[in-house]
């Protein structure tokens, strides 16, 4: 969709459309909870997780047996259909990134500190976190940071419906603030890879784009980014004075 939007070319967008439909077999759907069953699973799929819906959330892979919801894919699905919803126009890509976006809000918790879960088992009636710590948690960040900067601002999600404005202001402070893993004593993203992590940058990059204030978040955004670059840069040896 980032190809579409540059060059317009129509062969990308009919690519993107069957991406978000082959993904779309693999996200629970209204009709998937009320049955306990998805057609591309051999798993029982639960109503809700901690007392929120699972539906919107996708599956880490496809292997019929697996019963692992993962955020970051989940959140790319999210701004897969953001992205499509801007494009086309269709609400069909509209809704499923409300469902999606509820998913990472309630049961995934992205909005909280350290960025909630990275996984958990569409069968179990809790919202344990399969895999613990981890970078993928900054990996699911970036994408949901980008499907809230291409989402109308009025929109919302979640079970307190909050406001896509809203969201992308508070997505912003917690995870700079209270994620560790933006915390490294170089000041570049650590993710353990050594040269920052390009899907939190982006997404944040995305936001800066969209938010329209308040001025002290955009500037200290702006800083945090022109760190990254400096940084980044730095460590691959691509900086000159």
């Amino acid at each position: 969709m980032r190809a579409y939007q540059v060059y317009q070319d129509s062969a990308m967008l009919n690519l993107a459309i069957q991406v978000w439909e082959y993904s779309r077999s693999y996200t629970i759907s209204p009709g998937n909870v009320a049955s306990g069953t998805i057609p591309t699973k051999s798993v029982n799929v639960g109503k809700t997780c901690s007392g929120a819906t699972l539906v919107g959330g996708m599956f880490w892979v496809s292997d019929v047996n697996d019963p692992t919801l993962y955020g970051a894919n989940t959140a790319m699905f999210f701004a897969l259909s953001a992205y499509l919803a801007e494009a086309t126009g269709n609400t069909t890509y509209l809704s499923a990134a409300t469902d999606s976006g509820a998913f990472m809000i309630d049961v995934i918790q992205v909005t909280s500190p350290g960025n909630g879960a990275a996984s958990i088992s569409a069968n179990a009636s809790g919202c344990g976190d399969i895999w613990g710590l981890g970078s993928f948690r900054l990996d699911h960040t970036g994408w949901f940071m980008e499907g809230l900067a291409i989402l109308p601002g009025s929109t919302t999600l979640g079970q307190q419906s909050v406001s896509v404005d809203t969201l992308r202001s508070n997505i912003v402070n917690i995870t700079l603030a209270a994620n560790t893993l933006c915390n490294a004593p170089n000041g570049v993203v650590n993710t353990g890879k050594g040269a920052g992590d390009s899907t939190i940058v982006q997404g944040i990059g995305a936001l800066y784009h969209a938010l329209q204030g308040p001025a002290d978040l955009l500037t200290y955004i702006g800083s945090f980014l022109s760190v990254q670059s400096v940084q980044h840069n730095y460590i691959c040896g691509n900086y000159t004075r």
